[in-house]
């Protein structure tokens, strides 16, 4: 989730004079889930709380427009999977990645209606089934 542009400036300055200034990330535990007890969980643990440092937030943001930058170096099969709902990611930015990567054994699969933890959705046999027909059609295992 990019910031506005006037907080992407602060956090640059941010950086170097308070790097481990901490701020909310706002980040709603409802958008990780539809399964209720997912997102419980998270509410629940101890180690979760909603803040993010300056400079965490900054490698993190440097980090995945390097990865955006250089993903035109994978040449190995990739697989993409995407919550069609999700609001923690930029999808754009990970469609554009995924376009970059220069090799024909790619493939991009948006699970519609999937929120981030794609992982831990309710229906999540059909991510499962999805990537074992990518898998299948890689290895031609069938």
């Amino acid at each position: 989730m990019p910031p506005p542009a006037w907080q992407k400036k602060l956090l640059g300055m941010l950086e170097t004079l308070a790097p481990s200034l901490t701020l909310n990330n706002n980040i709603d535990a409802a958008w990780l889930s539809h399964d209720q007890k997912v997102v419980q969980a998270y509410r629940d643990d101890p180690l979760v709380h909603p803040k993010i440092s300056v400079s965490l937030f900054q490698g993190m943001a440097k980090g995945g427009q390097r990865c955006l930058e250089e993903s035109n170096t994978i040449v190995k099969p990739t697989l993409f999977v995407i919550g069609g709902d999700d609001k923690i990611i930029d999808y754009d930015a990970v469609h554009a990645a995924f376009e970059n990567i220069q090799n024909d054994q790619k493939k991009e699969i948006v699970l519609t209606g999937d929120y981030h933890e794609v992982h831990n959705e309710l229906n999540k046999q059909k991510l499962f089934d999805a990537i074992w027909e990518w898998v299948n059609d890689l290895f031609q295992l069938s």
